[in-house]
């Protein structure tokens, strides 16, 4: 039996949005996976009708910088793993004051969303085994 992995992504430049969903394609396992995505442009409060597992959230937004999205989505969902994607690699330390699960660094997006996602699902399998 498949688990389903529910994934919001955030970002407001459209085709950064759709990179990074063509490489989360790439990288979950999908014999093992239902994957249900839900992609906006920006931050949106249909959003939190949505319990997602993972946020990936880009920091520098116009409307709502990826933080203030992070803490209204973790105060409606505080299991919801946040994950936040920028090119401003220089914005890591900022992301420490938050519960967050991982920064993924745009310029190396695969490679971080292959490690981020692994980590993250070798954690949910051990909770469940443990169950």
């Amino acid at each position: 039996m498949k688990n389903e992995l529910i994934v919001i992504m955030i970002d407001d430049n459209e085709e950064e949005l759709k990179q990074t969903f063509l490489h989360l394609k790439t990288v979950v396992p999908m014999d093992q996976y239902d994957l249900n995505v839900y992609q906006s442009v920006g931050f949106h409060d249909e959003l939190l009708r949505i319990h997602a597992d993972v946020c990936i959230i880009d920091l520098n937004m116009k409307e709502m910088d990826g933080f203030q999205t992070a803490r209204i989505i973790s105060s409606v969902y505080p299991d919801t793993k946040i994950v936040f994607c920028t090119k401003h690699n220089n914005l890591v330390f900022e992301t420490f004051k938050y519960d967050v699960f991982c920064f993924i660094r745009k310029d190396h997006l695969l490679e971080d969303l292959k490690k981020t996602l692994s980590d993250m699902l070798a954690h949910e399998k051990e909770i469940r085994d443990s169950l």
